[in-house]
This record gives C-alpha cells, structure tokens and sequence, in this order.
C-alpha cells in the first residue's frame, strides 16, 4: 500500500486555471485505496487521495503544505494548495471521500466553489454484510491494509451492529446527496473492480473525459477477498440478528 500523503507524490505546481475534477465517494472497505493506486499510476488522473480526512489525510498534507496551528485548518487555502501540488499535467485533480468527512466542504458550499463541474464516482460493495464485517474487524484490530491479527478476534455483537448501522448510513447519505443536488454519478462496484477491472478502469476514464494508453494489466491486483471462518461465522450472525 502506497503512503500517498509523502511529498513525492507531489506534481509540479500547477497554475493554470484550465482544471477538471473529480470525486471518489465511497465508505470504508470498498476497494477505494486500491483504485486509487491504480488512477495514480496512470500518471494522467491527479493524485486521488482521502484528503479531507482528519485523521490522515489533513492532518499530514497541512504539515506538508506548514499551514493549520493548534487544530485550527484553513480549508480554502488547504484546498487551493492541494489543487496546486495535485494535478497533474493534464489539469486533473480527484480526491476520495467518504460521506462522514463532507461536512466541512458542504457547510460552506466548498465543493462547488473549489471543484467547478466535478464528476463523481460513487464507489459500492454489493456484499454489503461482506463490508460490515470487514469494517468491523478492520476497527478492532486497528489493521486497515490485511487482516493481519485478526484470528484473535472473538465476535462482538454490538460493535458488529455498530459496523451495520454505520456502513448503511453511509450508503444511504450518499444516495441522499446526490438526489439533493441532481448528481448522477459513475456507479462502480467492488466487486466488478475485482473481476474485470480493466473494463471498470476504461468507463472511468471515458467518464472523466481522459484519453490514456496505460497498460493497467501490468500493475499488480492489491484487491483481494480476504476471507477466513471468522468472516463467515460474523456474517452468520448478522443473517441471525436480521432475521425475521
């Protein structure tokens, strides 16, 4: 896993006005990292990253960039130093998001102000109990790049409900957002991302408007289902709890 937020992933200083964007909008354990990587590695799709996380992705741009002190973020002038050190030659910028981080930019009208005719990419599992127990082992055990330590986990009945009800807000606010502001996303699903993943990466591009001759069947598949009888038995449990 590629740690986005070092400075040389930094592009040359963009400064001309001419710019598109876009936005990945997903929720945890779909898959969004690893398309990511592949986007960056194009070279021609900026440098999509969770940037308005601030856990991460504030926290270490801002130290970056020497803006923000004592909590404090100036979010226009982050935003304006991420449109210049993160597009690419082309004039493209993206970025991910997951629906608990929009605040700060919707409050002030902020996307639509800084990312003017932004297209969006709305990022899905269809497995959603699939998703609820990997959010909720990934929570646990603090391990959000393998499943690593999680054979010691034993199940948890309300931090597994906890996962449920935050991963079906999240799909639900989303779907919210776009009816509220007539948006009609690209809909992309993990598992398409996972099965035939250069046909997903080829309607992307076309729906960016991005021309390339990238050869993504070189670049190594970091989506894996990484499933173990821990995985089945806590979605057993969930089937259990929603039964009717």
């Amino acid at each position: 896993m590629m740690d986005v937020y070092e400075p040389k992933f930094d592009q040359p200083e963009y400064t001309k006005d001419a710019r598109r964007y876009y936005l990945i909008c997903s929720a945890p354990r779909t898959g969004s990292s690893h398309l990511c990587e592949l986007l960056i590695a194009s070279g021609v799709m900026g440098v999509p990253a969770e940037y308005f996380n601030n856990r991460s992705g504030i926290r270490r741009m801002t130290k970056n960039f020497g803006i923000g002190r004592n909590g404090h973020v100036p979010m226009e002038r982050y935003i304006e130093l991420l449109k210049k050190h993160r597009t690419t030659a082309n004039g493209l910028f993206g970025a991910k998001i997951q629906h608990w981080q929009i605040g700060n930019l919707t409050k002030a009208k902020l996307i639509s102000k800084h990312f003017p005719g932004a297209k969006f990419i709305h990022l899905t599992r269809a497995d959603i109990l699939a998703q609820i127990v990997s959010h909720n082992i990934a929570v646990r055990t603090g391990n959000w790049n393998s499943m690593q330590g999680h054979e010691a986990l034993e199940l948890d009945r309300q931090s597994l409900r906890k996962s449920a009800q935050f991963i079906c807000e999240e799909r639900a606010a989303w779907d919210y957002f776009f009816a509220a502001n007539q948006i009609d996303p690209l809909h992309i699903r993990y598992e398409d991302l996972e099965t035939d993943r250069d046909s997903v990466i080829a309607k992307l591009f076309d729906f960016v408007g991005v021309e390339t001759d990238f050869d993504f069947l070189q670049q190594p598949t970091a989506l894996r289902r990484q499933r173990s009888q821990i995985n089945a038995d806590w979605i057993d449990a969930l089937k259990s709890d929603a039964g009717y």
